[in-house]
């Protein structure tokens, strides 16, 4: 699909529920295009597109599988399954509720290649995608961006296994789990050239570069490891401290987040198998941010966010943004479900 259209007459796609498989593009975008030109200066390419339903989004968005975009001679080959190249910033791109698995690109955006288009990705996995560049996951330029309820795992790329960001991005990450990504240079799991990314509630962790899984592996900018991004994160190889910014205290952790399996039946992170849900002795139970979050009250499975669990203590922030006491919200894309009284796996109280 292409789509292009004018300032008199606006392009507006709705694409649900559809499966795009094994397209190739010579250029970029090997299931999606939309792209902007230049002619006398920079043209927008004047298109809507929402990929899933953003009013009813369980079940309604799409499966991007071996797409490529192979970037012929001269041509840049990006975006191995959606390529939006300055769509029309007077309003969002939605993607939602999709999975992008085992898409290819050349140059940048394994699966996925933004640039100046403000972009929403919610529950949706990105996982096995590859690129010879940067970006193996998602290459996200010039533009803000808002990931939340995403699965970003075994994505490969030079930098930027997960996430590349080369020209001014502003990037955050609501619930979102970051695993087993790997760069051959750095950032396995998201690689900042420039640009600012936050993660809320969200999980670094077995991201890795050239050297392993140390926080130069989870994320990076330049040459180096990228600090004081986390709020109330998890992050692999952070020194766990607090920081401090926009008034209030941010909690760091870098402890095992205890997946219910990191890396699945076959061994190895990013290939499917995984379980990215909470065990019940997870640190990262109770222990997430209220006070922002992006429009739903659902995690990735479209429940409760806002469960509380009563053998965790609460080592979150409770208040909400307007200020009201809520259950804590968890770290990550799953929110932690008590097993009830009587149930396999319970706690018991260590304190009377």
């Amino acid at each position: 699909i292409y789509a292009q259209g004018e300032a008199s007459e606006v392009v507006s796609l709705s694409i649900q529920s559809t499966l795009f498989e094994g397209n190739t593009a010579e250029i970029s975008g090997g299931a999606i295009a939309s792209s902007g030109y230049y002619d006398s200066g920079y043209i927008p390419a004047y298109a809507f597109i929402r990929i899933g339903d953003p009013t009813g989004p369980e079940n309604t968005g799409c499966v991007f599988r071996q797409n490529t975009a192979e970037g012929v001679g001269s041509s840049v080959g990006q975006g191995g399954a959606i390529y939006f190249d300055e769509l029309n910033n007077a309003d969002y791109t939605y993607v939602l509720d999709s999975l992008f698995e085992d898409n290819f690109a050349e140059v940048g955006g394994g699966a996925i290649y933004c640039n100046k288009t403000v972009s929403i990705f919610l529950n949706s996995r990105i996982i096995g995608n590859a690129v010879n560049s940067n970006g193996g996951g998602l290459e996200l330029e010039n533009s803000a961006y808002v990931l939340k309820n995403c699965i970003i795992d075994g994505n490969s790329a030079t930098y930027g296994g997960g996430i590349v960001s080369n020209y001014s991005a502003n990037i955050t990450l609501f619930d979102c789990v970051v695993a087993s990504n790997r760069a051959s240079a750095i950032g396995g799991g998201i690689s900042m050239i420039e640009g600012n990314v936050l993660l809320y509630n969200s999980i670094l962790w077995n991201n890795a570069g050239s050297n392993g899984t140390d926080l130069e592996g989870q994320v990076s900018r330049y040459d180096a490891a990228l600090n004081n991004i986390g709020r109330y994160s998890c992050i692999q190889g952070s020194d766990g401290e607090s920081w401090s910014s926009d008034g209030y205290t941010w909690k760091v952790l870098n402890q095992d987040p205890r997946f219910v399996d990191l890396l699945g039946s076959d061994g190895i992170g990013g290939t499917g198998d995984e379980d990215y849900r909470l065990l019940a002795t997870s640190p990262c139970i109770d222990a997430g941010f209220n006070g922002e979050s992006y429009g739903s009250e659902y995690d990735y499975t479209y429940q409760n966010a806002f469960l509380d669990d009563p053998y965790s203590a609460d080592t979150g922030y409770a208040d909400s943004a307007s200020g009201t006491p809520l259950n804590i919200t968890d770290i990550g894309a799953y929110e932690h479900v008590a097993n009830e009284l009587g149930q396999p796996g319970d706690k018991i109280w260590d304190e009377i």
